[in-house]
């Protein structure tokens, strides 16, 4: 019995210095390993964007450079905007090593001399070809985010310093703007447009767009930042939709990005039926249209109002959100001053079957949304006002997705807390019809005169989930 422990033991002892001896083995494989900040006489870096080659052509970022145990040949680890369906498992492994992170099926190891510079974003043929900059912000890094198909992280509620300063929200790239704004507007401090995200996917290209947006938006969430990259793939994706080319490169507006999102890809229900003398129509915006008057800064409320009563239009239903479309108030588009976002929208006396005061439930406040953001445009630049903690609160922030630019490539986002300008000047004792625009602080000047998008929400009614029936 003894002499079997014995044989036992020793057995167990030759496993253990065979495991010792191998994993030596790849501890040294690993010191011999050369690795580089950058590919030996290219114009190429860990954190560039290049082409992979392929038919179609394949993009993605470099996140590793270096040579493998065993082979003198210099390979670049790359995750690509889209996977590959039909290849292995690769996550940044290679001979059960990792060399860098990204998802499954999104990672290859490449020979250097079939990489390029993105040509998307090269220079125009002819100048002088420099080195590409790192982004200060690095590349997009998805360790961490949850890979569920629904999975949603919950809006921080409370603002802090981690939520503003440089390189804080969604970097802008490329005529971005009003994509980085409209996310931002929509979802980094309120969960009230999460719903999107639960609608079931009838095509793969929509899949990929719904993933695409549920890692930014997880991502800024979470670490508070998210890198360009990250927006590219999503306008990639987009702009395979047959129904609005351009969306990749071109500056767009945020109803048209919304539009197409919400009726084309996500297929939502309108958030609000519209009755008109000509009919009842589902509706995601309402485009304000009333008699201009330079003289006037209005607010959003009466604009709304004046509206629906010219024009002899109501709610069928009291909806819980609601997009405020204003006319563009910039040197050729101006309709008035400027308009005062009103804290608060009453749309009750605009829904059928209103009741007067005196005679309902005066407590009843279904019939009330609270502002959430401010999408603004000056020229063709679009930047957000959002109030931390959602609708209800009473901060706000001012948020750039181009507020710098330290080289000739990249853009730094910035979310500023903008709480006491508007608190003073817009939601307090000052009367703005005395005052001159060009004489208010800066940012308070933008928010009055430059409101393009209004973004109400009725967070109670959301929160107890009461739609309702639509139609």
């Amino acid at each position: 019995m003894m002499s079997q422990v014995e044989t036992l033991e020793g057995k167990i002892k030759k496993l253990t210095d065979e495991l010792a001896t191998e994993r030596g083995a790849v501890k040294a494989a690993v010191r011999k390993t050369h690795v580089y900040e950058e590919v030996p006489g290219r114009h190429v870096t860990i954190g560039s964007m290049v082409e992979c080659g392929g038919n179609p052509t394949h993009y993605g970022v470099i996140k590793w450079i270096g040579c493998l145990p065993g082979s003198t040949a210099t390979v670049a680890g790359v995750e690509l905007e889209v996977p590959i369906i039909d290849s292995v498992n690769n996550d940044g492994v290679f001979g059960g090593i990792r060399y860098y992170h990204c998802r499954p099926r999104y990672g290859c190891f490449l020979n250097v001399f079939v990489l390029r510079p993105d040509m998307r974003f090269s220079e125009p043929q002819g100048e002088k070809a420099t080195k590409q900059p790192v982004n200060p912000l690095g590349p997009f890094d998805w360790d961490g985010t949850a890979e569920g198909e629904n999975f949603i992280m919950a809006p921080v509620k409370v603002m802090d310093g981690v939520h503003t300063g440089l390189k804080k929200g969604i970097q802008g790239h490329h005529n971005s703007s009003y994509l980085d704004s409209t996310l931002y507007g929509l979802f980094a401090f309120s969960d009230a447009f999460d719903h999107l995200f639960m609608e079931l996917i009838p095509n793969e290209t929509g899949r990929l767009i719904k993933r695409a947006l549920l890692m930014i938006v997880n991502k800024l969430r979470w670490k508070h930042v998210v890198p360009f990259d990250a927006v590219i793939v999503l306008r990639k994706e987009l702009d395979k939709f047959q129904q609005e080319k351009g969306l990749e490169s071109e500056e767009k507006d945020p109803e048209e990005f919304l539009n197409l999102l919400f009726k084309h890809i996500l297929y939502v229900e309108p958030f609000m039926k519209i009755r008109r003398p000509s009919g009842t129509d589902g509706e995601f915006f309402i485009q304000l249209f009333v008699d201009p008057d330079e003289n006037l800064i209005p607010s959003s409320q009466h604009l709304l109002w004046k509206m629906f009563k010219e024009q002899t239009i109501t709610f069928k239903k009291q909806p819980l959100r609601l997009l405020l479309q204003l006319p563009r108030y910039g040197k050729q588009f101006k309709s008035f001053r400027g308009v005062i976002p009103s804290l608060e929208l009453n749309i009750e006396p605009v829904c059928d079957g209103y009741v007067e005061a005196g005679s309902r439930d005066v407590g009843n406040d279904v019939g009330r949304l609270q502002l959430l953001s401010v999408i603004c445009i000056e020229t063709s630049h679009y930047v957000c006002f959002t109030k931390p903690g959602g609708s209800g609160a009473d901060e706000w922030v001012f948020f750039d997705s181009m507020a710098e630019r330290p080289d000739d490539i990249h853009n730094l986002p910035e979310v500023t807390n903008c709480t006491a300008e508007l608190n003073e000047w817009v939601y307090g004792k000052k009367d703005l019809a005395r005052c001159t625009l060009k004489d208010l602080p800066a940012l308070v000047r933008r928010f009055v005169k430059d409101g393009y998008l209004y973004v109400y929400v009725n967070q109670e009614g959301i929160m107890y989930g009461d739609d309702g029936d639509m139609y």
